[in-house]
């Protein structure tokens, strides 16, 4: 689990008041199951997990917001070779 908190700040390049944002607060959680010989492995991710929207960064009168929620799994198999 990775949790991260970025306080009260200015994202635009120019340090105006239009660049000025709240604090806010990111989750980003992952699970990895393996079998007790290592021959699999499972593993889920969830990046932003609260789906926050977030402004990070401003440029020119464009607003950039971070990723939305996204997820992931991976499945790793041993086919045998050695460890």
């Amino acid at each position: 689990m990775l949790w991260s908190h970025t306080g009260d700040n200015n994202v635009g390049t120019s340090g105006s008041p239009a660049g000025l944002v709240t604090a806010y607060e990111q989750v980003d959680l992952g699970l990895t199951l393996a079998s007790q010989t290592g021959g699999w492995q499972v593993q889920a991710n969830c990046r932003n997990c609260t789906d926050t929207l977030q402004v990070v960064s401003t440029l020119s009168d464009t607003v950039y917001v971070q990723d939305p929620r996204t997820w992931s799994l991976m499945f790793k198999y041993n086919f045998g070779a050695r460890r």
